[in-house]
């Protein structure tokens, strides 16, 4: 009887460890490429944008770190028309790892024309985005696959062109490596 316990006892925990090594493993987190209390602003003369206004108004004031629930990167745009910030990448992406960039906006005023958004990663584009104005408030994710490969300490830019006082917070600049 002993015998058939020992059977029993060693067949559910052979049967334990074969179903547990067929769980799904855990999805890898998400790393931040970027600190938003380490944004610079970059100089006219490395900007690799198109739509740079002949005459950029940016008071340092209309920019900055900002704590919304989570950390961000807050631009006013009423105190600032124009602004190009640049970071070393705090990670590695390889070729086909999952980007994501998440920004809120509140409702964008001013007369008809557009926003322009960008992000950069050594100089591979990571993400365009116009929107028009007027629009709505909204949260906006965007998920992409990488078609590049850059090391921890790569130039990451974020380059945001807009008119009207508007406000935009980015919230999110991640890599998951798959």
């Amino acid at each position: 009887m002993v015998q058939r316990e020992r059977s029993i006892a060693v067949m559910l925990f052979a049967l334990a460890a074969l179903a547990s090594s067929c769980e799904e493993p855990e999805p890898p987190e998400p790393i931040m490429l970027v600190d938003h209390e380490l944004w610079t602003e970059v100089s006219a003369d490395d900007d690799p944008f198109e739509d740079r206004p002949e005459e950029v108004d940016c008071n340092p004031l209309g920019w900055g770190y900002e704590y919304i629930g989570e950390h961000s990167l807050e631009v006013e745009l009423a105190n600032c028309n124009y602004l190009l910030v640049g970071q070393e990448s705090l990670a590695a992406i390889e070729i086909g790892d999952e980007l994501a960039v998440r920004l809120w906006h509140n409702a964008l005023v001013g007369p008809e024309g557009e926003s322009h958004m960008a992000i950069t990663v050594d100089g591979f584009p990571v993400w365009d985005l116009s929107i028009p104005i007027p629009s709505e408030s909204e949260l906006i994710m965007d998920i992409s696959s990488a078609g590049f490969r850059a090391e921890v300490g790569a130039e990451v830019l974020f380059h945001i062109h807009n008119h009207g006082a508007n406000t935009y917070n980015l919230i999110e600049v991640s890599v998951t490596n798959l």
